[in-house]
């Protein structure tokens, strides 16, 4: 599988608190994620303005693993970082 078929918008909300969800898509809409790296099973980008949060996140055999520079990013839900990162590719790479 891609990183695509796993952040589809309905499993970013069951994988994010609601806040973050509604942050993380504002983000992504606002242009605020500057992709580094993409592929098929991975994604590395950049998240936010004067203190940006770095956001890995890729295709495993168990799933999707993913990581964040935020405090949050630590945790089991996705951060906005994570939410953000994850909406604009879901719209910059249409074809699943």
């Amino acid at each position: 599988m891609t990183v695509i078929d796993l952040v589809e918008p309905g499993e970013l909300r069951r994988q994010a608190r609601t806040d973050a969800f509604e942050e993380g898509t504002e983000d992504a809409r606002a242009g605020r994620v500057t992709m580094l790296a993409s592929g098929p099973t991975s994604v590395i980008a950049l998240v936010g303005g004067v203190r940006a949060e770095t956001v890995e996140m890729s295709s495993t055999a168990a799933g999707l693993s993913w990581t964040c520079t935020c405090m949050e990013g630590k945790g089991i839900m996705f951060c906005r970082h994570a939410v953000a990162v994850a909406a604009d590719a879901w719209l910059r790479f249409p074809s699943r």
